[in-house]
């Protein structure tokens, strides 16, 4: 007893501040964006933990700076970075990976490769890319008046965005290089968009207008093959590929009736596909299954009768089974399968995998059959539209 009464004082001598003087020499990256620029990389870091942020007390002043270096790999920017800044780069928190459009045609797997290895990063960190001419790194210095970090901010965008419209995906890093290295499988990778005017977004004194001067949204996906750009996916395209990926559990479909629309909100989506060989043929067969909620309705529908409900759910299959196939095609168009289903027929069927040269090639002749089931359970507050209830009650 008398021992362990001295041991007692002694752990706690070594515990408490302990790493208070290592976590003061470390520069904590969040954010990393990488641009091309004169055919070399530009990377560029957020830091959330700078004396700016450690000092300021006013509310919306911005707490965080970046800082860039380039070189002809990913590991030379970096180096150049913290030959500049007094504490050593940590990537132990980082957030979100933001890539440009001119870096993904040249190919991710590069700059993958050193993330990969660093035995710092989490893998769990978003991956994400601008569209067209715009600059990763000007994402990573949009404010928002609702985080304190501009990464931050991107990353509840990621997470929020698929469930809100089912557009986006939140695909994080170690997802793309688990499906890169996946035999029959291509990647692809949710899209980023600043809206406004960057210079105004990126200064505190935006946050001081009750009007946003500027702000990031996602957009559709984009299409890779082999690690590189290919295309972009439209809105609808996009939905339709979350949801035959099985990335989506709620959405909201529009369908039309004689005199006016029909909103369905849809939950707890689940999609299941298997292979099946027929004539030593692949056959792929998609199940979506799906609740559905009436949230809006201006039809002069009367709710009540059982044959009107039975036609909302199958008008809503139809628009879903179309947002499907719309996906399906623009990967198809591009020859690159998004979807696995070569990794489906390789598990199934190893042999026949291997004896196929190039699977993209036989991708794009897939027969591919959908299938989906809407089960309309609630009608909301009331079980008509007024214009129904005025007539029919």
């Amino acid at each position: 007893m008398k021992k362990l009464l001295l041991i007692i004082p002694i752990l706690l001598i070594f515990t408490g501040c302990a790493d208070y003087k290592e976590l003061n020499n470390i520069a904590i990256v969040t954010g990393i964006a990488v641009d091309m620029e004169d055919d070399k990389y530009k990377v560029s870091i957020l830091i959330s933990n700078s004396k700016k942020a450690q000092e300021s007390s006013k509310e919306g002043d911005a707490g965080t700076i970046v800082y860039d270096g380039t070189g002809k790999n990913f590991s030379m920017a970096l180096k150049k970075i913290d030959n500049r800044i007094p504490k050593k780069i940590y990537l132990g928190h980082l957030a979100v990976i933001i890539v440009s459009e001119d870096v993904a045609k040249k190919g991710l797997a590069d700059i993958s490769d050193y993330l990969f290895r660093s035995p710092e990063t989490t893998k769990r960190s978003y991956l994400i890319m601008t569209r067209n001419d715009e600059k990763a790194s000007d994402v990573l210095k949009i404010l928002s008046p609702l985080e304190s970090f501009p990464s931050q901010n991107v990353k509840l965008n990621i997470e929020n965005a698929n469930n809100a419209s089912s557009i986006s995906d939140d695909m994080t890093y170690s997802d793309f290089m688990e499906t890169y290295l996946r035999k029959g499988a291509e990647p692809y990778l949710p899209t980023i968009k600043i809206y406004g005017k960057e210079d105004k977004g990126s200064t505190s004194k935006a946050l001081e207008s009750t009007e946003l001067k500027a702000f990031v949204g996602l957009k559709g996906l984009a299409l890779f093959k082999n690690s590189k750009f290919l295309d972009y996916a439209t809105d609808d395209e996009s939905r339709g590929i979350n949801i035959a990926t099985d990335n989506t559990t709620e959405m909201i479909v529009e369908t039309t009736c004689d005199d006016g629309y029909i909103i369905t909100a849809l939950s707890g989506l689940e999609t299941k596909t298997k292979i099946k060989f027929v004539g030593n043929e692949p056959i792929v067969n998609i199940n979506v299954k799906a609740d559905g909620n009436i949230q809006e309705i201006t039809c002069d529908t009367d709710l009540k009768k059982q044959e009107n409900i039975q036609m909302i759910e199958e008008k809503t299959e139809k628009k879903v089974k179309k947002l499907v196939n719309q996906g399906i095609e623009v990967a198809k168009e591009n020859e690159t399968d998004i979807f696995g289903y070569g990794n489906l027929v390789y598990k199934k069927n190893p042999k026949y995998f291997k004896e196929i040269d190039d699977w993209n090639k036989k991708f794009i002749t897939l027969d591919i059959n959908i299938d989906i089931d809407v089960n309309i359970k609630t009608m909301g507050a009331t079980k008509q539209s007024l214009k129904a209830a005025k007539k029919y009650d």
